[in-house]
């Protein structure tokens, strides 16, 4: 998954409600696509064995991606979330799961 930096949508057009109601994209349709493009293109050429220039490309969008979601991923680790570690319940407390809500706890 690499998410797109500014972008919300690019249903064309998208329905009604959306228009009126989601975020608006900082980038337009056009550059969007791009830019999918560009790393669908070189998650393709990795797949054949593609040249270096591919896997540097591939590697800054998985750099900014971490830096994109990193921010979500801590607020998830803070309220507890489940997914990530599952509740210890009745098993005693460790670092395998997850005790309380550590932004209630700080």
């Amino acid at each position: 998954v690499f998410p797109v930096r500014f972008l919300t949508n690019i249903c064309t057009p998208p329905p009604l409600l959306v228009k009126e109601r989601d975020l608006k994209s900082e980038i337009d349709a056009e550059t969007a696509h791009k830019i999918i493009a560009n790393i669908t293109t070189a998650f393709i050429e990795i797949q054949l064995g593609g040249k270096p220039e591919y896997w540097e490309f591939m590697h800054d969008a998985v750099r900014a991606t971490n830096t994109t979601v990193q921010p979500v991923i801590r607020a998830y680790e803070l309220e507890g979330f489940y997914q990530f570690r599952p509740p210890c319940y009745d098993n005693p407390p460790s670092a395998a799961c997850q005790v309380g809500c550590p932004w209630t706890e700080q």
